[in-house]
């Protein structure tokens, strides 16, 4: 066993409840052209169960392999109990994994699945045995040890494999679509069920799902993802009530999303095409956004005016009974049509082409971030001179030219010391590119809103500068400056051992020398100052 798998596997003190057991930090992986996940970052509390959820092809089968040490990232690190899992293998991270088709072996009877791992690990035969009748007993399978997998029906087959996957008891339990191959009805029954025994045995779990239904009923956490990105994480009923954008609120089903401007942000009023909608409350990263969008839950309706109400009147061009309520759709005057979840009494039953007024709850309304205010985004990738990616992340676009793009972006790795400074996780970073220059710039800011840090350069070649993506090849030679013109040259001995021509070694040195005049000349850019490079 290596120096690395005999650390992390040491005996410890358990963790207290609520402590990160699982750290993934900046971590990036492609297949090709595909980015696979872009500069992703979650932690995973000890004993929690978290969800990763998004459409197919997000990344979410991606990040559990690459936990369970399947496949290695390109960049960023996992760290298991604080310590870093490159170089781990995957028997040694013991960590349980559950495959969607559950991968039960069909020549083998119940108790003898369950065993494998338990074999595996060397036990003894009565202390297998005894774990195997422990496990399940515990997913109610008591008495079937001699049962052929094959004789088992569906819901029977998951629970063996989920036994399987416990009985070594593993730290750490990966679920990929634990209850995908399953028909619906058997899901919802398997749901509560599944839940209960993770929390019974208390093992930290990440499952992946597509399902928002079944994400919200398992998980303590919802990840939701997309194209390689976390979108959101929280608690599923803050997800659910407040997604963080269009998007979100589009996967989850919550389809009554109205673009508005602002008309006051206190009390947050906003001006729509039904009219001025006020809300409750606006999170502070809405209120500099000059679009919005508004987010009608389906549940907002109700036929009886309230104190907390505002009344909408509409045409029914849809009506539904779904046994405690009738879907109605709403065809407003100005034409947005909205969908609500309407209780109805016996008798008031809603009618196609009548106009009807429903009161709608300001508490059930909310506001996302507007998807115009969010497509001036890039992917930000970083090469090495051998054309790997070693980082990639999204930043938001402030200004462009035909040769050049100025976006933000928070900082999202670990601290760093740049020349007397340390860079800080949500720093904010105000980055300039150029496709016709030896070097980008960025400006690092104190927080989200705090004082300049200094200027952080990067030698690079020319940047490659499109529409969707951004990508430079890092040439290993970084100037940092600090605000009072201290100029601090890093990583020499990387740049000098580098495979460069000598005309793109001359034109590295010859960019480092023009930054470090600008740096002492105080002309280096500053956000809100006037400045022009290109």
């Amino acid at each position: 066993m290596t120096d690395s798998a005999d650390a992390l596997h040491d005996p410890k003190e358990p963790a207290h409840p609520g402590e990160h057991l699982l750290e993934v930090r900046g971590v990036c992986k492609r297949y090709g052209r595909t980015v696979a996940l872009q500069n992703l970052t979650v932690s995973v509390r000890d004993g929690e169960i978290l969800c990763l959820l998004g459409p197919s092809g997000c990344g979410k089968t991606t990040l559990l392999r690459l936990i369970a040490g399947l496949e290695p990232p390109d960049c960023g690190a996992i760290l298991f109990a604080g310590r870093n899992l490159a170089g781990v293998p995957v028997h040694q991270r013991k960590f349980g994994f559950m495959f969607q088709d559950f991968a039960l072996f069909p020549h083998k009877n119940v108790a003898q699945n369950v065993a494998f791992g338990l074999r595996m690990a060397g036990l003894a035969r009565a202390e297998i045995e005894q774990r195997v009748n422990q496990v399940l007993a515990l997913v109610d399978l008591d008495g079937k040890q001699n049962r052929s997998v094959d004789s088992l029906s569906g819901g029977e087959q998951q629970r063996v494999a989920l036994a399987r996957s416990l009985a070594p008891s593993p730290r750490l339990l990966l679920l990929d679509e634990p209850l995908g191959s399953l028909d619906r009805a058997l899901r919802e029954r398997l749901l509560n069920e599944l839940r209960s025994i993770l929390r019974e045995v208390g093992v930290t779990s990440i499952t992946v799902t597509h399902d928002q239904q079944e994400a919200f009923a398992l998980a303590d956490r919802v990840l939701v993802m997309d194209s390689g990105r976390a979108l959101q994480i929280g608690t599923p009923d803050h997800v659910y009530r407040r997604p963080a954008s269009a998007s979100v609120a589009r996967f989850l089903g919550l389809t009554n999303l109205l673009q508005g401007r602002w008309v006051k942000k206190t009390p947050p009023q906003v001006q729509t095409a039904i009219g001025t909608v006020e809300v409750d409350r606006a999170d502070d990263e809405l209120l500099g956004q000059k679009l919005v969008t508004v987010l009608f839950h389906p549940e907002a309706a109700t036929v009886c005016p309230g104190p907390t109400t505002f009344p909408l009147t509409g045409t029914i061009t849809a009506c539904s009974f779904r046994g405690g309520h009738y879907q109605i759709e709403l065809e407003h005057v100005a034409g947005p049509r909205l969908t609500f979840a309407l209780r109805a009494a016996p008798g008031e039953i809603p009618v196609l082409g009548e106009s009807m007024q429903v009161h709608v709850d300001t508490g059930a309304i909310s506001l996302v971030a507007d998807e115009l205010s969010l497509a001036g985004q890039v992917t930000v990738t970083k090469l090495n001179v051998e054309g790997e990616p070693v980082l990639s992340y999204l930043g938001q676009v402030l200004f462009r030219t035909p040769t050049s793009i100025t976006l933000a972006a928070p900082y999202g790795s670990s601290s760093a010391r740049m020349g007397g400074t340390t860079m800080e996780p949500g720093d904010r970073l105000v980055e300039h590119h150029f496709s016709n220059r030896w070097y980008n710039i960025m400006e690092v800011y104190d927080g989200r809103d705090g004082p300049l840090k200094g200027w952080y350069c990067n030698i690079t070649r020319p940047a490659v500068i499109s529409e969707e993506d951004l990508a430079a090849e890092d040439l290993a030679l970084d100037l940092f400056v600090s605000p009072q013109g201290d100029a601090t040259v890093m990583d020499e001995e990387e740049f000098w051992a580098a495979p460069l021509t000598p005309d793109d070694r001359a034109a590295a040195l010859n960019a480092l020398r023009f930054l470090q005049d600008l740096g002492c000349s105080d002309n280096l850019p500053r956000t809100g100052h006037e400045f022009r490079l290109d």
